[in-house]
């Protein structure tokens, strides 16, 4: 008897799968925090160039004070913005305090900028005052919604901007290696071992993050931090996955990401009552402490045990899953004899590696189609999440409703999986997505509520295509390569998030060019998809040789037949 035939005996889907998977998805909620913490932790205020001081004793205000060292903004695509960022005045303190309140620049016609009396003024600044501009070393902050973030503690604007898209970037490249590195890892040491192990390095990490003393020390901390992200959530998956009957997966399989969603609305209430950047690492990081008791509330994976020959401890916990499921009558036989149990070997994907997947033509095409749609799904995720506080209203309320969007998107894959197959929901998610973005590059600027709305479609479609690619992707793929195929898709994703902070600045340079890569993209992916073969009521591929002809026209693999169980979901990607 196979493994999955022993979840069959005491219960596919009960009491004690609800167990794991909440206590499991549980862990979601701190990796969605840590993963998108960057919109509050490196959020971008307003900023200018530091002024000497309103001399007292004086007229000057600190409007008008303000006026005359900061030079008027000089275009670009935030419009809105009345002064410079990045430059100020070459000019003498003392000489400008003698001339009274209302000196600022000749070309001061912008509006929230004083005039110049000419009649008045008008030779002080051919002869006193010097108008050139430089490019300032210190700035202030507008601190009327944060108090301090990373981007105030280190200047990280004007020439230093990119090291704001930097510290994320470098966090989902440790998001990557934890989610491959730990996956491994539990293959050797155990889930629950290696899970306990992320989980402590997480909190370790986190809590030094907030206390570094600089830039480079914070991102290579947070970097860690993202390692034991990634790792813990995978396994957290890995372990609700194996536990679950092959008929119940798919859904529990989507809605583990509900948990990370939920940690996404969390974490915008947090950040509303605490403003600093210090304190909010602290509390993203410090209470999953909790979690470490999970070493004793938690039961090893049973099919991993079974794998490593453990008997004894898998009965334990087979016995276990049994009475909690009101099975244990039913399970009483099967335990009297439990090294009669075959487990799949996980590792039987090990004696290939991704060149045997490109080598074959039919192949090659339908895994690059793959790891296409893998990684623009995580491009536009993260972009649109990470680009979420920039929308038009309340930034903490824009949050909360991109990290709510996603249910929807969860149910509407749920539902769509079964009754429309793969490949045309895939197709339609990402080009609805994609349309939706390309859609609010033209609307007014009196009308930026709508590009919310249209950028919350865009969520909820990425959301749901995102939850299709992981069935999708991991029924395409014949079992001797399963493992390798997602796992490799996966990787691609985590280059996604890993650029998709680069393509949320580029608004910096066209205020439309995020959008329209990601709306480009996203419908590109799409069409792409609809290229791939549909899994649905098949029989799935076995061998590298099913794997070559399925999804060939005229293929026997081809013809559609019933299904008795599902299929294996890959389980050490993420």
């Amino acid at each position: 008897m196979e493994f999955d035939g022993v979840l069959e005996v005491i219960g596919g889907f009960g009491k004690f799968q609800v167990y794991i998977f909440i206590l499991m998805g549980i862990v979601g909620i701190p990796t969605a925090m840590h993963n998108l913490g960057a919109v509050f932790l490196a959020a971008n205020t307003n900023h200018w160039c530091r002024i000497p001081p309103v001399p007292e004793n004086t007229t000057w205000n600190r409007s008008s004070w303000f006026q005359v060292w900061v030079p008027p903004h000089d275009g670009g695509e935030d419009i809105d913005r009345k002064h410079s960022q990045c430059k100020i005045y070459n000019r003498n303190a003392s000489k400008v305090e003698n001339y009274g309140e209302y000196v600022v620049p000749p070309r001061s016609n912008v509006s929230g900028y004083l005039l110049l009396n000419e009649t008045r003024f008008s030779g002080v600044f051919n002869e006193s005052l010097e108008d050139s501009e430089s490019y300032c070393s210190s700035w202030e902050y507008d601190t009327s919604q944060y108090s301090s973030t990373i981007v105030m503690e280190w200047d990280l604007v004007c020439d230093n901007a990119w090291m704001r898209a930097m510290a994320q970037s470098i966090y989902m490249l440790g998001f990557l290696i934890g989610a491959v590195g730990c996956g491994a890892l539990s293959d050797r040491f155990g889930r629950l071992n290696t899970l306990i192990g992320a989980l402590l390095c997480g909190v370790l990490m986190g809590t030094a993050a907030a206390f570094a003393p600089e830039y480079w020390s914070f991102v290579f901390l947070r970097m860690f931090t993202g390692i034991a992200a990634g790792g813990s959530f995978t396994i957290a998956f890995v372990m609700v996955m194996e536990v679950i009957g092959v008929h119940y997966r798919t859904v529990p399989g989507i809605f583990v990401q509900g948990w990370f969603a939920l940690g996404f609305m969390i974490l915008p209430g947090i950040a509303y009552f605490v403003r600093d950047y210090f304190t909010l690492q602290l509390i993203l990081s410090v209470p999953s402490v909790v979690l470490l008791s999970y070493y004793w509330i938690v039961p090893e994976s049973p099919r991993w045990l079974l794998s490593k020959g453990r008997i004894t401890e898998a009965s334990k916990i087979i016995k276990r899953a049994a009475r909690m499921n009101g099975r244990e009558t039913k399970a009483a036989e099967l335990l009297m004899d439990l090294n009669g149990i075959k487990v799949a070997d996980d590792n039987i994907s090990k004696q290939y590696n991704l060149f045997d997947i490109l080598r074959y033509p039919n192949m090659r095409k339908k895994s690059l189609n793959v790891f296409f749609n893998w990684f623009v799904n995580s491009l536009v995720y993260y972009g649109l999440s990470l680009g979420s506080s920039d929308l038009v209203g309340n930034t903490y309320l824009n949050v909360f409703i991109s990290g709510a969007v996603e249910f929807p998107g969860y149910i509407l894959a749920a539902v769509l999986l079964d009754k429309a197959g793969r490949r045309w929901p895939l197709a339609g998610c990402m080009t609805v997505g994609g349309l939706a973005l390309l859609a609010t590059i033209p609307v007014p600027r009196d009308l930026k509520i709508l590009v919310t709305v249209l950028a919350m479609v865009g969520k909820l479609s990425i959301a749901a295509s995102f939850a299709i690619i992981y069935n999708f992707s991991a029924e395409l793929f014949p079992t001797v390569v399963r493992n390798v195929g997602v796992g490799a898709g996966s990787m691609c994703a985590r280059v996604g998030g890993l650029l998709a902070p680069f393509v949320v600045e580029l608004k910096a340079a066209w205020g439309p060019l995020p959008a329209i890569i990601m709306g480009v993209f996203s419908i590109v992916a799409g069409l792409l998809g609809l290229l791939l073969p549909e899994t649905l009521n098949k029989n799935l591929p076995e061998t590298m040789e099913e794997g070559e002809k399925f999804g060939r026209k005229h293929s026997k693999q081809d013809q559609q037949v019933p299904v008795n169980e599902d299929e294996e979901i890959a389980m050490n990607t993420l």
